[in-house]
């Protein structure tokens, strides 16, 4: 079994809020094989409002799934970025609701689809994309924003293939800011 771990990230462009940012990412790992999966939030505290353009890199070094193959004729990895403005708008009982949604839909589908068939893809984005939304939405104040533009999904896909150590580099574009997150598998 691999882990999947969230290397780094490095903030091209700031989004248009004022000050710092404030980044989260919540990492979704399933199998089709095993029919099991993973989800995890990674935020630290020294983030918020510190963030900012620049040519360096942020290391995260956290294990964000364990225990599954990696295999990517049989995994499909997403990761969304949410750029905090408050409070956090995510907590475990939206986390516990989204992990719960996820893997129903994974095991919905196990038997239908493989891990590259678009419409998996994109059924496993929607509902991630969908729950999160709901997540950020049902917290009093919410006012966390998903990183996402007309051309570029919240849901991005992390592509399983190439190096193990430096898989290849995820961009989340959104509220005027970009940002290139790295994975590796271990």
């Amino acid at each position: 079994m691999a882990n999947l771990v969230l290397k780094r990230f490095q903030c091209v462009e700031d989004t248009s809020e004022i000050g710092g940012e404030s980044p989260y990412f919540i990492t979704w790992v399933g199998d089709l094989a095993e029919g099991t999966s993973t989800l995890k939030l990674t935020k630290k505290t020294y983030w918020d409002n510190n963030v900012h353009k620049g040519p360096g890199a942020w290391p995260v070094d956290d294990v964000v799934s364990t225990g599954l193959s990696l295999k990517p004729a049989n995994t499909l990895a997403l990761a969304i970025m949410v750029e905090k403005d408050e409070g956090l708008d995510v907590v475990t009982s939206e986390i516990d609701a989204i992990r719960s949604t996820m893997s129903t839909v994974l095991r919905n589908h196990q038997e239908i689809f493989t891990a590259g068939d678009p419409n998996f893809i994109s059924t496993m984005r929607n509902t991630f994309e969908s729950k999160v939304e709901q997540g950020l939405q049902s917290s009093a104040g919410a006012d966390d924003d998903l990183m996402e533009t007309s051309s570029h999904r919240a849901a991005r896909r992390i592509v399983l293939t190439g190096k193990a150590e430096e898989l290849a580099i995820v961009t989340f574009k959104g509220g005027g800011g970009q940002y290139n997150v790295r994975y590796a598998q271990t």
